[in-house]
């Protein structure tokens, strides 16, 4: 885990995943086509979000008890 008070760090993948999508409009409704079908858009993902803060502290009371996910709310125990 790491240790430290930063929030979030982004990085780069090495290999960016390519998805499709629903599209949406500017007030996140799905934009439909004539029939009634969602309109279908390529979505890229090349960053990645990675949480960080003070969660090595926290690890051995996660795997004590039966309290949920801890720091950034993982439903597993992490080593």
């Amino acid at each position: 885990m790491i240790q430290n008070f930063k929030p979030y760090e982004k990085a780069r993948l090495i290999e960016p995943a390519t998805v499709q999508g629903v599209k949406k409009d500017a007030t996140g409704q799905e934009i439909r086509d004539a029939q009634g079908n969602p309109v279908m858009e390529e979505q890229k993902g090349e960053i990645q979000t990675i949480p960080q803060g003070p969660m090595a502290s926290q690890v051995a009371i996660k795997m004590l008890g039966t309290n949920g996910g801890g720091f950034v709310n993982a439903n597993a125990p992490s080593l």
